[in-house]
């Protein structure tokens, strides 16, 4: 009996003892749930912060990318200085023609320093009668126009006596009143070659694909700076 008590304190104990370990088992689960929730809340933190905007910084607008800041400004003057470089050509290019004008480029220095070598001359077409002398006529010669200062209006005879500015001497030939084009009313530097190119179809079309080119880098600014607003918002 006595054993047999002993037997069954022992397995009384030992069941004891495992119940006890249970219990602590399970007091020791929700510590350890516990802990990992907040290591989970911990790195949860730290991703929000990460993403959050830092330092002025813009999310999509990482660090070492500070130049995404001002290239929609630099693209858009670039655009607008395109556009303003078309206007300045064809303002006094194409205007005058819509206004009934001629215009032609100076290529040789007969008339310098006045109307120097690309000048553009704007040429009213009037009557040659009516051309005051000392000022520039435009007039055919052949094949060629020739721009040269009128020496002398012969009204009765119908002819004007011509000279270059630069040359010595009087043009050898006189211009009948038939070939005179009209009276140079501006000259306009630089801009000859501009006007010759724009004379031609393939010139206009190269210049009509130069605005194209500068609204679409205008497009591409207002674009890229939308896209910026909204990342920033976001």
């Amino acid at each position: 009996m006595s054993e047999l008590g002993e037997a069954e304190g022992v397995a009384a104990g030992g069941t004891q003892a495992a119940a006890d370990a249970v219990e602590t088992q399970m007091q020791a689960a929700p510590t350890r749930a516990a802990g990992a929730d907040a290591a989970a809340a911990q790195a949860d933190a730290a991703d929000a912060q990460a993403a959050a905007p830092a330092g002025g910084r813009t999310r999509g607008l990482p660090k070492g990318k500070g130049y995404l800041r001002w290239m929609p400004a630099a693209l858009r003057a670039i655009g607008f200085a395109m556009l303003l470089l078309a206007i300045v050509v064809l303002v006094p290019t194409a205007v005058p023609r819509v206004l009934g004008m001629d215009t032609f480029a100076i290529q040789t220095a007969s008339m310098a320093p006045t109307m120097p070598v690309g000048s553009l001359v704007l040429v009213q077409p009037v009557d040659a009668a009516d051309i005051p002398e000392g000022e520039a006529a435009a007039f055919h010669r052949g094949d060629s126009v020739v721009v040269h200062r009128v020496i002398t209006n012969q009204v009765v005879e119908g002819y004007l006596v011509t000279k270059g500015d630069a040359n010595q001497l009087e043009d050898q030939e006189p211009v009948p009143y038939p070939d005179v084009i009209g009276q140079v009313t501006y000259t306009i530097p630089y801009l000859g070659a501009f006007g010759e190119i724009l004379s031609t179809v393939t010139g206009k079309i190269y210049f009509a694909l130069f605005i194209v080119a500068a609204l679409l880098v205008i497009i591409l600014a207002n674009q890229q700076t939308a896209q910026r607003r909204y990342l920033t918002r976001s």
